[in-house]
């Protein structure tokens, strides 16, 4: 599963970077490098950012439990859904259009999830959300469904999480075992 081996990728990493700090406080680096370095490697124990955006009904939730490799993920009704891991499920919101959802999934103690609603839905404080989010975003994920791949809510979604952020997105096209 791609999780096990970002993990693996991280803990690796993890002892390079501190392998690194480690020699370059013995080096005698400027003060403040090693303190960067040491930063930079936590920062890696940090949950991996992950924003989906697309429309209503494009796959978003069945993509993400599909990564997961488990159910956390359900569709939120007028807010941003924000998933974090909790040892109980609870819905908390957070203001500006945002809902914190803890779930016990063993997949969000590493991953964090922001996950748009479509550009049909209007969300007071969704672009406040994006502005928080996206910038600081590991990756960016758009769905788009095959079946309405090219309407123009679709790529109005994508200038809003995409262009207006300067993030580049990885675009997933759900849905292309309904066409031939």
């Amino acid at each position: 599963m791609i999780a096990s081996e970002y993990l693996d990728y991280r803990e690796r990493l993890d002892a390079t970077m501190g392998s690194l700090a480690d020699a370059a406080r013995r080096s005698g680096a400027k003060v403040g490098q090693p303190g960067l370095l040491r930063h930079l490697v936590g920062a890696l124990k940090d949950p991996f950012l992950l924003v989906v955006a697309g429309e209503s009904g494009a796959g978003k939730s069945v993509f993400l439990n599909a990564l997961a490799g488990e159910e956390f993920c359900d569709p939120v009704e007028g807010a941003v859904a924000y998933f974090k891991f909790g040892e109980y499920p609870r819905d908390v919101p957070a203001g500006d259009g945002l809902m914190e959802l803890y779930r016990p999934s063993t997949f969000l103690k590493n991953f964090h999830i922001v996950e748009f609603p479509g550009t049909s839905v209007a969300i007071e404080g969704a672009a406040a959300v994006a502005e928080r989010f996206v910038p600081m975003a590991d990756l960016v994920l758009a769905v788009i469904s095959v079946a309405d791949a090219w309407t123009p809510g679709v790529w109005k979604s994508l200038d809003r999480v995409q262009l207006g952020h300067g993030k580049e997105a990885l675009v997933v096209l759900s849905g292309c075992d309904l066409r031939t």
